[in-house]
């Protein structure tokens, strides 16, 4: 409230910080302020008085105004923990709050990451911090989060995610083609791999000149193949797919 006049807090800000990057750096700033009028600004204490009530979002929703002004904001599912804190003390209003607090509430109430074994048809024998990044990828997929297998090269991140991937099939819930994006080289690589360790699995690469043509089969198998530059002239073209990059896993949104 200004001078009896009620203004909404969230578009101020948005411009604040869309006009001045600099505002977004809270730990510089003790205080938020923004013009409401002609040569008048409102200002908002970053920290609450002793004994008084919390201030505004401040601090902990400065990420959510890179945004667009328009339409539903995305966010990422790490944020819902902080999100929730900020529902649970009456600092947010909107719709999908309940939503980002069961979210919250199921990520709090996760275990802790738990062994796998690979599947007993996969043909390699993971040594035991590929049977982390295993345990790691079921993870993610239990908590339907999003992750890195973040390993040196020539570690085996190929091996690891082929036996996420026929762990997933075995389980039935690889229910559509998992797509897998890697440099041109890796291609080969990809395809010998998954023959030797994981003949289950159906993999179509779709790479040449050709690969249109294998489009429709799209459907049929349970990994497909592409690179990187490839990926963005496919994209239109090709049928939804799950995506699973070679260094990590990535559910569809």
């Amino acid at each position: 409230m200004v001078d009896g006049r009620r203004l909404p807090l969230a578009p101020l800000l948005y411009d604040l910080f869309h006009r001045d990057p600099r505002w977004l750096d809270a730990k510089r700033c003790a205080d938020v302020g923004r013009r409401v009028g002609h040569r008048r600004y409102a200002r908002a204490p970053a920290s609450a008085p002793p004994g008084g009530p919390d201030p505004p979002a401040g601090a902990d929703a400065l990420d959510l105004f890179d945004a667009p002004t328009a339409g539903p904001l995305r966010l990422s599912r790490f944020e819902a923990g902080r999100l929730a804190a900020l529902t649970e003390r009456g600092a947010w209003q909107g719709k999908g709050l309940d939503t980002v607090a069961q979210i919250a509430e199921r990520l709090r109430g996760a275990e802790r990451v738990q062994p796998v074994a690979a599947p007993a048809s996969f043909g390699l024998t993971l040594r035991p911090y590929q049977q982390e990044g295993l345990a790691w990828l079921q993870y993610l997929r239990a908590n339907d989060l999003a992750g890195i297998l973040a390993d040196d090269m020539g570690l085996g991140k190929t091996a690891q995610t082929l036996a996420h991937l026929l762990t997933e099939k075995q389980a039935g819930r690889l229910d559509k083609p998992a797509l897998v994006v890697l440099p041109t080289s890796l291609v080969f690589n990809w395809r010998h791999e998954a023959a030797r360790c994981a003949p289950e699995l159906r993999v179509l690469s779709l790479h040449g000149k050709d690969r249109a043509e294998r489009f429709a089969r799209i459907p049929e198998h349970d990994v497909c193949l592409t690179t990187y530059p490839l990926l963005w002239r496919d994209e239109a073209r090709s049928p939804r797919t799950n995506t699973t990059r070679s260094s990590s896993t990535r559910r569809r949104w």
